[in-house]
């Protein structure tokens, strides 16, 4: 009879054991598919900072006037599109990364 009830605690133990591994698996996997979201997003930034010079030395080379883009009241001065944009949104394409859910 002792064994017979020590049988059944350990079936329990193990469908506990078992369901405490795949709760764990399930949140790895979770973990697993958001961490590579997160690493393309940086990547994506890497590759926007990686242009940002260019980006900053065209918009600066197009400054003819001599006007100080550096100054608040220069603002004004900088073209924009009909959108509002400035030529630096419109150099900086925004980095798409595909949804893992």
């Amino acid at each position: 009879m002792d064994n017979a009830n020590t049988i059944t605690d350990m079936a329990k133990t193990q469908n506990t054991v078992y369901e405490i591994v795949s709760d764990l698996s399930g949140r790895q996997d979770h973990l697993e598919d958001r961490l590579s979201t997160i690493e393309e997003k940086l990547i994506g930034m890497g590759e926007l900072l990686e242009g940002l010079p260019g980006v900053l030395s065209g918009i600066l080379g197009r400054s003819s006037s001599g006007t100080n883009l550096l100054r608040p009241e220069s603002a004004s001065q900088i073209p924009h599109s009909k959108s509002g944009s400035t030529p630096l949104n419109k150099s900086l394409p925004l980095p798409t990364t595909p949804t893992n859910k």
